[in-house]
């Protein structure tokens, strides 16, 4: 009797902790989820796709430093990346009308409209 009631405890035991593992394991996976989806430096095509700004003037912006943008040293074939957090400056600055003095004298040299 006292075997059953050890090993009823052990599967219970094993049940519990099994439920604990996949708990744990589906937190993990929605904060991989998250982070991978808030990627601090996107791909071109991924920064014209999520801010809704063309190709072109994704470019223009990191050339003329508007932006942090610029061809990735590690890319083969020349790819452009853009820092997400100089994007979402910009669309907040773009949203308030705030533009920076550096950013003024930046655009002005580069005959940009801001």
């Amino acid at each position: 009797m006292e075997t059953r009631s050890n090993s009823r405890e052990c599967d219970k035991e094993i049940r519990i902790a099994r439920a604990d593992i996949e708990a744990i394991a589906a937190t993990v996976a929605k904060e991989l989820t998250s982070l991978l989806a808030n990627k601090r430096w996107l791909s071109l095509k991924e920064a014209a796709a999520e801010f809704k700004i063309g190709e072109h003037r994704l470019k223009h912006l990191g050339k003329t430093g508007i932006i942090k943008g610029f061809q990735d040293p590690d890319s083969k074939r020349g790819d452009w990346i853009f820092d997400r957090h100089s994007l979402d400056a910009y669309r907040e600055r773009q949203a308030g009308n705030t533009t920076s003095i550096d950013e003024k004298i930046l655009a002005l040299k580069a005959h940009v409209r801001l």
